[in-house]
């Protein structure tokens, strides 16, 4: 979190400040708010509005002023002002370049490399405390862990935001060196599939079978592509629904289909998810407040651990999905001012020109992390990719 608040505050600070001093210096002329709102593209407005709900969500909650730095995780109203201005100002001011896809793809490599040798229950860097290895993972401790990011499910929706970049450069991008970026994409899906974290998988899987219908150039292409998903997906439904398949997505859909819920499906989501709905209720409206869902004291998530003989008791302090996180937090009207953002960000990807390479590399790589959101959850060590690479694709739209 100091990380965090040194490198997105420090930007946003500094972007502050040479705005201030562009009007000092005569180079932006002032204007009126309604010229400026206008101005606002309207991802720009749509997160404004967020950050506003948010505020009134964080001021008006009786945990006030918890809800401004978070009482568990670091996602106050504070670090969501950071977050909205980080991409504001990128959106504003920043542009794509190659440098920055190759610092991305060197940092992925060393990343996969380190959870590759932390896989094999080495312990570089001594990440682990004295004595715990990888394999330890729900065992000696509760969780998993990886590389420096740490919760596997923070990994899985870092992976979903830099595996798309690199697949669709290497699609769209001319020439050799674009094969280079396969290093990085096959080291981080040896890991994803390794790690075992379904939101993950599934954020790929999805975004793979989707691609297609932005990347083909004509209409009848794409209505031919999306009926044969759609054949091939009912093909699939049958089958999953009479055959219990030997792998713990498939059998959780086929159990879904015949009607047996299990609060223990998705690592315990179903039950989380349903004491989070319950509890809508008591502050359906504006939220319990950013980051305040631990004192909602929900029903805490129970599984008997056969390795252990023993009763693991896990909390509920998020939802375990971020739309619900933020109509559980933030209220109503945040919940649609972020749904907002999400929806125009995948119609405007599905809307954009063969032509623009920018928009498609970063609208696939927010797709994967909509599907993965549907399972996982924000953290000040992730969001800061999201809300950039959102900020680019805004940008590129322009």
């Amino acid at each position: 979190f100091k990380a965090f608040s040194t490198l997105c505050g420090g930007y946003v600070l500094i972007s502050l400040l040479c705005i201030i001093e562009g009007f000092v210096l005569g180079i932006y002329k002032p204007k009126s708010v309604k010229t400026s709102i206008k101005e606002l593209s309207f991802l720009q407005k749509a997160v404004l509005l967020y950050l506003l709900f948010t505020w009134i969500s964080a001021i008006a909650s009786k945990h006030f002023p918890v809800t401004v730095s978070g009482a568990t995780r670091h996602e106050g109203a504070l670090t969501i002002t950071i977050y909205c201005m980080v991409f504001l100002f990128v959106s504003m001011y920043g542009k794509t370049q190659k440098y920055m896809l190759w610092l991305l793809a060197a940092v992925s490599v060393l990343f996969g490399i380190l959870c590759t040798i932390q896989l094999a229950d080495i312990n570089p860097l001594n990440l682990y405390p004295q004595g715990y290895k990888y394999s330890d993972a729900y065992k000696a401790y509760s969780g998993a862990y990886l590389g420096t990011i740490g919760n596997v499910d923070l990994v899985a929706a870092f992976f979903c935001i830099v595996i798309p970049i690199f697949v669709m450069c290497i699609v769209k991008q001319r020439g050799k060196k674009r094969f280079v970026l396969m290093l990085p994409t096959v080291l981080l899906l040896y890991v994803l599939i390794k790690m075992n974290v379904l939101a993950g998988i599934v954020g790929i899987l999805v975004g793979v079978l989707v691609a297609p219908i932005v990347l083909l150039n004509t209409k009848k292409s794409k209505l031919i592509y999306i009926a044969s998903m759609s054949v091939l997906g009912i093909a699939g439904f049958i089958v999953i629904y009479f055959v219990d398949l030997p792998f713990e997505l498939l059998h959780q859909i086929h159990e879904l289909l015949h009607g047996s819920i299990s609060d223990t499906f998705g690592s315990g989501r179903i039950h989380i998810w349903k004491s989070v709905i319950a509890d809508l209720s008591n502050h359906f409206w504006f939220g319990s407040g950013p980051d305040t869902m631990v004192y909602s004291y929900l029903e805490p998530f129970r599984r008997f651990d056969n390795s252990l003989n023993t009763m693991l008791i896990s909390g509920i302090d998020v939802a375990h999905n971020e739309y619900l996180n933020v109509l559980s937090q933030q209220g109503i009207f945040a919940f649609f001012s972020y749904m907002t953002i999400v929806i125009y960000s995948i119609y405007k990807w599905f809307k954009t020109s063969s032509e623009n390479a920018s928009a498609i590399v970063l609208g696939s790589a927010l797709f994967c992390y909509f599907i993965q959101a549907f399972f996982g959850f924000s953290m000040c060590i992730i969001a800061p990719f999201f809300w950039t690479a959102l900020g680019l694709f805004d940008k590129s739209l322009k």
